[in-house]
């Protein structure tokens, strides 16, 4: 490919990725096809919204996923999708206290139980 033509291919890419990024929904989540073809938005598919915290996998069982669905989306905005992340904290710990007391920071140097 000479350069010339290089340059338009990546002039052309950049082009139709500016455009996609152009695109907004009202409501941020994951993207769904229904079967009658429509698209959606809808909750995020994402192992830290469901059962992982900090990358680690805390919640094994089926029930507390379920639990922390709700903080899924969609999002109405930003904040909101912001704030889930330390609201699935806060509900991890209010409900399995003793689980990380005594599986996660147990003999830890740098943090205290």
């Amino acid at each position: 490919m000479s350069m010339e033509l290089k340059k338009v291919t990546i002039s052309e890419i950049a082009n139709h990725v500016h455009q996609l990024f152009g695109l907004r929904f009202e409501t941020g989540g994951s993207l769904y096809n229904e079967p009658n073809g429509k698209t959606i938005v809808g909750p995020i598919v994402a192992t830290p919204f469901y059962q992982a915290l900090d990358g680690e996998v805390w919640l094994a069982e089926e029930g507390d996923r379920d639990a922390l669905s709700k903080y899924c989306g969609p999002f109405p905005n930003a904040s909101d999708y912001m704030c889930s992340f330390l609201d699935a904290e806060l509900h991890v710990l209010e409900n399995h206290r003793q689980y990380i007391v005594d599986n996660e920071l147990a003999g830890r140097q740098d943090r205290a139980p």
